[in-house]
């Protein structure tokens, strides 16, 4: 790593206040990386989202999940806010789930993000965001 200045020390302050700042101001809405969005009233939690790639070439975003309760799960993809990728509803009990949903050949590999809807049977919505990367086929 080059430093731009001559003083790296200023640089090692600068640095540890900044990274001491994003941990003071992070959100407690935190959950195993996926980050939600709005005030979440639904008694679930995203643990993770990811990206595999399958033996048979096809990829799958698969998204980890704990709930307390009956409730419906929807993934979206998106590259740079167009809507690539979405799954139909996945109804699932409560306890701890895997779930996961194949990408279409179409979408092309690279950055992207994850969209996550949780909706209970209250009809209470939920969602989180995640960046993922998609694989190449």
């Amino acid at each position: 790593m080059k430093l731009l200045s001559k003083r790296p020390g200023l640089w090692a302050v600068l640095g540890v206040a900044a990274v001491a700042a994003l941990a003071l101001a992070a959100p407690p809405a935190f959950a195993g990386g996926a980050r939600a969005l709005g005030s979440p009233a639904v008694d679930s939690e995203v643990l993770g989202v990811s990206v595999v790639r399958r033996v048979d070439r096809t990829r799958s975003v698969m998204v980890e999940l704990r709930s307390d309760e009956r409730i419906s799960v929807q993934v979206r993809v998106y590259r740079l806010g167009t809507l690539v990728a979405h799954s139909r509803h996945f109804p699932v009990g409560s306890g701890r789930w895997l779930v996961a949903y194949s990408l279409p050949r179409r979408v092309s590999a690279g950055r992207a993000t994850a969209l996550v809807r949780l909706e209970d049977r209250q009809g209470a919505v939920a969602w989180y965001r995640q960046p993922i990367r998609v694989p190449a086929r």
